[in-house]
């Protein structure tokens, strides 16, 4: 399933970007960078800025030089603000990325192109681990992402059903990379927001 190893993040901040919403700045920041941007953890902070992490100093590079340059709605000039910073959530140790590649190409149907990851916390081989490693906190759930990039072509359907997952913010980087799933179960999990 591919490497796990991770780029370095970058904060990103686009000044005032609550005025004009998650798509319109994604969209204006992909005609700038090649390949799209993939934003981890995309928000709006109480002064009405947009911030999110990305991977790579060329991705930010390519953000901070797309400052004053990005149009909004009525053609006003938007900022930019790219800096590095420590990444967003704990590192999952070696021993449990492996872990966590051994049961997704376990629980992965080539037939099919689907990956059943319901009710995975209660699947034997977590239960046994010392650390908890359910879909529902962070740092595991950007570990499965991670190794789900690396294999996006070939997913078309994933089941994340009974996870206990309350938000989506980390999958929303999977939906980015993973073009060509058609079909995503997130029943009977608590989700608080869309």
């Amino acid at each position: 399933m591919g490497s796990t190893s991770l780029m370095a993040f970058w904060g990103s901040q686009v000044v005032g970007g609550k005025e004009y919403g998650r798509r319109f700045i994604l969209e204006s920041l992909n005609a700038f960078v090649e390949g799209g941007v993939h934003p981890v953890l995309y928000r709006e902070n109480e002064n009405g800025d947009a911030v999110f992490f990305i991977k790579g100093r060329e991705i930010a590079n390519t953000l901070q030089s797309a400052s004053r340059r990005v149009r909004g709605p009525s053609d006003e000039k938007l900022t930019i603000r790219t800096f590095n910073c420590q990444q967003p959530f704990a590192s999952l140790p070696e021993e449990d990325i492996a872990l966590l590649k051994g049961l997704l190409e376990k629980r992965f149907s080539p037939e099919a192109n689907h990956l059943n990851l319901s009710d995975f916390s209660n699947d034997p081989v977590v239960t046994s681990q010392p650390n908890y490693l359910g879909l529902n906190k962070n740092s595991v759930m950007m570990g499965v992402v991670n190794l789900l990039i690396s294999c996006a072509d070939k997913l078309h359907s994933v089941d994340l059903s009974k996870n206990q997952i309350r938000y989506l913010e980390c999958f929303a980087t999977l939906c980015s990379y993973c073009r060509n799933v058609q079909r995503l179960n997130l029943s009977k999990n608590s989700v608080r927001a869309l």
